[in-house]
């Protein structure tokens, strides 16, 4: 008898990922938007790149808590905190 549960397929995955993110689609359009929105300004390509991934990836997550209406869902906000700390930790290197 295995004691491990089967791995999730690639289609299971997504299917749970759109119940907790939105659909794809939607949360790729908020993405980029918020994203475009911090490209054209000034200061953005003055940012060292882990400082605009950074961005990039807070915007991501953004996106997914309006996208699916569900701005409870912990581990976005949490994920949105780890980026911002790593841009800590490197400024105080």
């Amino acid at each position: 008898m295995n004691e491990y549960p089967e791995p999730m397929t690639i289609s299971q995955i997504l299917d749970q990922r759109e119940k907790l993110y939105g659909r794809f689609p939607t949360v790729a359009a908020v993405s980029q938007g918020i994203s475009d929105s911090m490209r054209v300004a000034s200061g953005w390509n003055l940012l060292p790149a882990y400082q605009r991934e950074s961005l990039e990836l807070i915007a991501n997550k953004m996106a997914r808590i309006v996208a699916s209406g569900n701005a409870s869902y912990e581990d976005s906000w949490v994920d949105i905190s780890g980026y911002a700390e790593l841009v800590l930790q490197e400024l105080r290197r």
